[in-house]
């Protein structure tokens, strides 16, 4: 093993005064303080073993019991404040003094005693560390018997003890967010040796902490799924990878979805985020067997359509309305004084009730056309209108995949007609829903034109475009037949009855259109919709107005003007993509320094603005900046503002950043009114 150096540096001569020779172990990642703390004790007579980090610590401590261990805090795989808590949860071990050999030790505000330490020396000139740690050696019975000062060893000749408090306060900070999780996480060795363990993640395995880590965490799966999960560990370049609800592995009667990302550190360790999703499957399982039985109870009827028709109708009307008291009761428990889990539970039941309360609209939507009850009204409203209303309404689930979206009105429709709405609204929610359902990466587009008809009459004709994977050939039919879907495995991975694309044509045969679809791996998919409405004499009585920015004396929208953000973090990344879209911007993400110049450099005229991360890879904020003006010097363009967006916050960050040829600083955490502000300030403004 890399990490384990099992160095056994023997009886070199009799140790100093009457001190009796000790077993000592230590624990350092770092090289140099490591032989250099080993080398001080053996010269001293003391048997040294020495270990890199904790994990093959650990591997040691299996069959050897030292006198004392010497542990470094901050070391990779297992560090130090577990590992101590490892040892003092060993009986075997209960006698072993422990002593914290660290620089996090500066940190003066440090209880060593609440990790199980019995004494703590601070990281310094090494002449200081070595009296300490002779004299701790010499000392180590008295201490172990309870007569530790608590009082940090060399502490006084630390320097710099305001970055080591900084740096303990970034990793307490995301330590609270890790134990508070309800998803387990695990941190683990590329031969899949567990390192970290999160409360969630001991809770779903169901082991204490000194049991799982330095463990394999594929044993603890049933035997069946391990090969599965062996395989993934060893592919030779580490992808993300993921084992998801539909071929879930089973842990202790439990069904869990593994999601492996690789750290790509020097040690291909990888992150795994563990999933209880039992309910879940039990719940999907008993729907698809509920709408089988349905389907099977349908097709044995005597009259099949008729006969069909009244028992989905029945069904459905039956099982509506005590899901309605279901979902409306869990909001009504919302509003009452919860604790977080119960509204967790609460959440749940009301978003459980959503879905299923969308299926059994789906089979009314059904039954109405088999039986051909489908009823269309006829008032006024305005297609644009609509347009925007759907495309508002799927924008937090583009959102959420990062996807782009656009919705284009052609000047050629009208500004009222008289139709349906719902109905018309019904099938474009449809279709994009579906759209950004099916899209993992790229954009959507809902597009509409109006083409004259005969008499008083014009053909809507509805365009939703996406770049997701494309259908094949022999199944563009297929789709929209009732309970059928392009693949297989989409109702499993995505969920749905199979009815939505059947109730939409349908719908769109009754309002004298169609729906139909092409694809192609190039083109991706388009789904057209076309349906007959009346025109209207009247004129609308208000123009469609945009929607004003928080705090701005005027309504500003950006129509569709692009905005590039060079950020490295997924989450930011989200974040301020929800923001600019909330805006109206379209937005592209730079992950890097390097891609910002590249994408600016091949399109200087796209981007009305450009936030930039001060700390990226490959290139930061600032030389990724002076890059940017001299493209611009060399080929006399106008200038773009750029705005540095950036966790730096301290004196001076400003300054640097405007003297790199940024124009503007936004600090980091960003808030919505901030951003609007710079908006207003350099595009609106403009």
């Amino acid at each position: 093993m890399n990490s384990l150096r099992r160095e056994d540096h023997g009886m070199k001569g009799p140790t100093s005064g009457t001190v009796p020779a000790k077993k000592v172990l230590v624990v350092d990642n770092h090289p140099v303080i490591l032989n250099l703390i080993a080398a001080l004790v053996k010269n001293r007579g003391h048997r040294v073993l020495t270990a890199k980090d904790g994990l093959a610590a650990l591997d040691l401590l299996k069959t050897w019991i030292p006198d004392v261990v010497f542990i470094d805090l901050v070391m990779p795989n297992i560090g130090g404040e577990t590992l101590c808590r490892i040892i003092r949860k060993t009986p075997r071990l209960k006698k072993v003094t422990i002593a914290i050999v660290s620089a996090v030790a500066a940190e003066e505000k440090r209880d060593f005693t609440q990790i199980g330490a019995d004494a703590c020396i601070a990281k310094g000139p090494f002449n200081v560390m070595a009296k300490h740690i002779l004299n701790l050696l010499e000392t180590s019975d008295a201490i172990r018997s309870g007569r530790s000062s608590g009082k940090i060893l060399g502490l006084e000749n630390v320097h710099a003890r305001e970055i080591t408090q900084e740096l303990l306060s970034v990793r307490d900070h995301f330590e609270v967010i890790l134990k508070r999780m309800g998803e387990g996480i695990l941190e683990i060795t590329d031969s899949g040796r567990v390192v970290y363990a999160n409360p969630s993640a001991l809770a779903m395995i169901g082991q204490s902490e000194e049991t799982l880590l330095g463990a394999d965490f594929v044993d603890f799966f049933d035997a069946p799924d391990r090969p599965r999960i062996r395989e993934i560990l060893e592919k030779p370049i580490p992808l993300p990878e993921k084992i998801n609800d539909a071929a879930a592995v089973k842990l202790g009667g439990k069904e869990i979805t593994l999601d492996f990302l690789p750290l790509n550190d020097a040690e291909n360790k990888i992150i795994l985020i563990l999933c209880d999703v039992t309910e879940r499957n039990q719940m999907t399982s008993r729907m698809v067997q509920a709408m089988e039985q349905a389907k099977q109870m349908a097709v044995a009827a005597d009259s099949a359509n008729a006969a069909k028709s009244t028992f989905l109708a029945a069904m459905s009307h039956e099982i509506r309305t005590p899901m309605n008291g279901v979902i409306g009761f869990a909001d009504m428990l919302r509003e009452t004084p919860l604790t977080d889990e119960q509204i967790d539970y609460a959440n749940a039941i009301k978003q459980s009730g959503a879905v299923l309360l969308s299926l059994i609209d789906d089979i009314l939507d059904f039954s109405k056309v088999e039986a051909g009850r489908l009823e269309l009204e006829t008032i006024e409203f305005d297609p644009k209108e609509c347009t925007l209303r759907v495309c508002d309404l799927v924008r937090p689930q583009t959102a959420q995949k990062s996807l782009g979206i656009f919705c284009r009105v052609d000047d050629s429709v009208p500004p009222l007609v008289r139709g349906d709405r719902s109905r018309f609204l019904q099938v474009l929610l449809n279709l994009m829903g579906n759209a950004v359902k099916f899209t993992e990466s790229g954009e959507v587009e809902l597009s509409i034109r109006a083409d004259p008809e005969a008499g008083k009459r014009i053909k809507l004709h509805t365009t939703v475009r996406d770049t997701g994977t494309a259908i094949a050939k022999d199944k563009l039919k297929v789709i929209f037949e009732a309970f059928n879907q392009a693949d297989a495995s989409t109702t499993r991975r995505y969920g749905g009855s199979g009815l939505g694309l059947s109730i939409c044509k349908r719908i769109a045969n009754v309002m004298g259109g169609n729906v139909w679809a092409e694809s192609g791996p190039e083109t991706g998919n388009r789904f057209h919709f076309t349906a007959v409405v009346g025109t209207s004499e009247r004129r609308p009585e208000k123009e469609l107005k945009p929607t004003a920015l928080p705090g701005a004396s005027s309504p500003m929208v950006a129509q569709g003007e692009w905005i590039l953000l060079a950020e490295d973090n997924v989450m930011n990344q989200r974040l301020v993509n929800i923001m600019l879209t909330k805006a109206g911007f379209r937005v592209e993400v730079a992950n890097n320094g390097k891609e910002v110049v590249e994408k600016f450099a091949a399109a200087p005229d796209r981007y009305r603005l450009i936030f930039m991360d001060v700390q990226m890879p490959e290139i930061d904020g600032l030389e990724a900046t002076a890059t940017i003006r001299n493209i611009e010097a060399r080929h006399a363009g106008k200038r773009i503002p750029i705005v540095a967006i950036t966790a730096n916050a301290l004196k001076g960050d400003r300054e640097r950043c405007l003297d790199a040829g940024m124009d503007d600083y936004l600090s980091k955490p960003v808030h919505l009114e901030g951003v609007y502000d710079i908006l207003k300030k350099w595009v609106f403004s403009q």
